[in-house]
């Protein structure tokens, strides 16, 4: 509720970029994964949503996956791939994507409130 209350004190014309280690939305339905977000995500989406289209992106990590999404208000939610191993996000129990690269996302921010993000993979000797 802070969080929330210092964002509404910003003032109208400020973009806003929220940042989270736990993902506020499940990447798939009924996975692992499910039980692994934030505890009320609703309460958030929906506090968020009311601030659209003040907020432009909203970054998480805590998968350690490359995931996109699409919050309450129309903002976009980035996940950060892990710089070590990746799960995949579809199964039941926590299993590592043997097929996947370490990465990173860059996000270029503009003063406008635009933005652009990738996903860079980096190579892993002998893997």
């Amino acid at each position: 509720n802070a969080a929330v209350t210092q964002l509404q004190a910003l003032p109208s014309d400020v973009p806003v970029l929220v940042a989270l280690h736990h993902p506020p939305v499940p990447p798939a339905s009924d996975s692992f994964w499910s039980e692994n977000c934030l505890a009320q995500p609703n309460r958030l989406m929906d506090a968020l949503g009311g601030l659209a289209p003040r907020i432009k992106l909203l970054i998480h990590g805590h998968l350690h996956a490359d995931f996109e999404a699409a919050g309450q208000g129309g903002f976009p939610i980035f996940c950060a791939p892990s710089t070590c191993h990746q799960y995949c996000l579809d199964t039941k129990d926590a299993e590592v994507d043997k097929g996947a690269q370490p990465g990173y996302r860059v996000l270029h921010l503009n003063s406008d409130g635009s933005f652009t993000t990738e996903v860079m993979r980096v190579a892993v000797e002998g893997a």
